[in-house]
């Protein structure tokens, strides 16, 4: 894993950015989370992408509180898509975790995503 993380990370290819990403979410251990946080905020939307596939894929408490922190951290576009991406999850720890991000979030829109979902508009 020490070779694929800085490749996640900075590598100037976003192709090449997405496979290591893969590669770490592939893994499925815990130590993959850091570079994963890293990619996220500030990504291209199929980068981000391709980080929460990869946080999804680790699963588990560790991976609810990486969500938790991309929340409330990096550019304000990510904050929503890491509670819409933690609202997927199963983990029961994942309930307190919105339940805060409900009550303390800065964004309006964020705190409303925890507590209304996403508008259904069907055709």
């Amino acid at each position: 894993m020490s070779h694929v993380a800085p490749v996640a990370i900075q590598d100037p290819d976003p192709g090449v950015r997405k496979a290591a990403v893969e590669a770490l979410g592939a893994l499925g251990t815990p130590e993959a989370l850091p570079p994963l946080e890293r990619v996220f905020p500030d990504s291209s939307t199929d980068l981000q992408q391709a980080a929460a596939r990869a946080i999804l894929a680790v699963g588990g408490e560790a991976a609810v509180d990486t969500l938790a922190r991309l929340a409330f951290t990096g550019p304000p576009d990510s904050h929503r898509y890491a509670v819409l991406t933690l609202m997927t999850m199963s983990d029961p720890h994942k309930d307190d975790v919105l339940k805060r991000v409900a009550e303390t979030h800065p964004d309006e829109q964020v705190r409303d995503l925890v507590e209304h979902g996403l508008a259904y508009h069907p055709d």
